[in-house]
């Protein structure tokens, strides 16, 4: 989990490394309803979105409006924990939400549309796992939704509502006998390779093929201590095409053309 202790922005950006930079903490207070945040994105339209623990935040740059699950409106937030938060190639905010799945925001009416889940598809995931915790995700050029998961990695459809479950067949003996070993904590498109997907699980670090759709495993090839964690919760690609690691309690570096 991405935990800050308060939404906290930026401010203003120092020129020279030696001045101070100022940041002003959102809480309670100003109208947030926690201070544990997991996920900020800005809007084309330039309001923020701030994913939280009990809801979502929207600043306009003056205050704040938050959005919660309402029993019974189905218009409301499919769930109140916020995982994730991606802006569309058509410009429409998603939200992936820890129990309830990936929903639309609509603009005009401020209310929330969630992608149903097929039976078909939940026939395929394993009955101790919830397939609608959704803690990543990231599209696709041709607009398809990569879908990270506490079952996996799945593909959505945005048009025909479907979802495939994509089988990770290094992982898949542990359905039943550690099925946390499935989750996947992060997603990466690799800014190189357009059929790279990298993808961050519990269990360490993947590379998918989207066209092939298969897995490799680097997880023998991370360098790790007793100070590491396998889960790797955020990827970063750098212009050297080296990825950085987001593990708990420190980052790890990955080389992969070492990695091969």
């Amino acid at each position: 989990m991405k935990c800050l202790l308060a939404a906290t922005f930026l401010l203003a950006l120092a020129r020279v490394s030696a001045q101070p930079i100022r940041y002003i903490n959102y809480g309670a207070a100003q109208g947030l309803s926690t201070q544990w945040t997991d996920c900020v994105v800005r809007h084309n339209d330039g309001y923020v979105w701030i994913g939280m623990i009990e809801g979502l935040a929207r600043y306009d740059g003056i205050q704040f409006k938050t959005f919660h699950n309402i029993p019974g409106d189905t218009t409301s937030l499919p769930a109140n924990r916020i995982e994730e938060l991606f802006v569309d190639e058509q410009g429409i905010l998603c939200v992936g939400t820890d129990g309830g799945g990936i929903a639309r925001w609509n603009r005009s009416t401020e209310s929330f549309t969630p992608f149903p889940e097929s039976d078909e598809y939940l026939a395929t995931m394993p009955s101790n796992r919830n397939p609608r915790q959704v803690w990543a995700a990231q599209q696709a050029p041709d607009g398809m939704i990569w879908i990270g998961s506490s079952t996996g990695l799945s593909l959505l459809d945005p048009v025909t509502k479907s979802r495939i479950h994509m089988p990770n067949h290094y992982l898949e003996g542990f359905a039943e006998t550690d099925p946390r070993r499935l989750g996947v904590r992060n997603l990466n498109r690799d800014r190189f390779d357009s059929t790279r997907l990298w993808v961050g699980t519990v269990s360490g670090l993947f590379e998918f093929n989207t066209e092939t759709r298969t897995f490799i495993s680097h997880i023998q090839n991370v360098v790790r201590s007793k100070h590491h964690s396998n889960t790797v919760r955020d990827i970063w690609q750098d212009d050297n095409r080296v990825l950085w690691l987001g593990t708990r309690p420190q980052q790890t570096r990955c080389d992969r053309d070492q990695a091969s």
